[in-house]
């Protein structure tokens, strides 16, 4: 009774273990996956400094502020002025 009792012990270390692995590792690149899902303009370079300096947490904060952000679509504006004769 004690030995299956240690096995599954064991079984539910290895099992914890790889779940707070899939956890963590989601969680460091989670303003990534954000802007992927946002489809940001800027995922490339949201992936790098989080991939950088997201060890930080500054650089892991900065990166996820980025990817929550909108970025601003510019605005054109074209003058059509009718000939006068």
């Amino acid at each position: 009774m004690i030995a299956a009792s240690n096995a599954s012990n064991t079984a539910l270390g290895v099992v914890g273990g790889i779940l707070a692995t899939i956890v963590v590792f989601a969680a460091y690149w989670l303003p990534l996956i954000v802007a992927v899902k946002r489809h940001h303009p800027n995922r490339g370079a949201i992936g790098i400094l989080t991939f950088f300096l997201g060890w930080t947490m500054i650089g892991w904060v900065v990166a996820l502020v980025w990817a929550f952000t909108t970025p601003v679509q510019p605005v054109v504006v074209v003058n059509q002025q009718w000939p006068t004769q």
